[in-house]
């Protein structure tokens, strides 16, 4: 039997249902109030960088002059890595 044998047995609505079950879990740990990283136990594991920085003043270096630096919101992107057991199973 090969490999794309045993890959066909799984419904495609199977594997929907998995996924979404797993995007509603992503959801709600990483919501606003949740932390900032999620791990799937051998499977993945899911980070959000920290927070904007604010507004504030300072010098420019280059001409001593005071300056306000724009705000950097935060952003909303994930950054995603498999686990290490997930990628020696690929």
């Amino acid at each position: 039997m090969c490999r794309h044998d045993r890959q066909q047995r799984i419904h495609r609505r199977d594997v929907a249902a998995v996924f979404y079950a797993l995007g509603s879990l992503i959801k709600a740990d990483l919501s606003k109030h949740g932390g900032r990283c999620l791990q799937v136990p051998g499977m993945m594991r899911i980070t959000y960088p920290e927070a904007g920085t604010p507004g504030h003043a300072g010098i420019n270096p280059f001409t001593k002059e005071p300056v306000m630096f724009k705000a950097k919101p935060a952003r909303i992107v994930g950054a995603g890595t498999s686990a290490p057991r997930a990628q020696e199973d690929a």
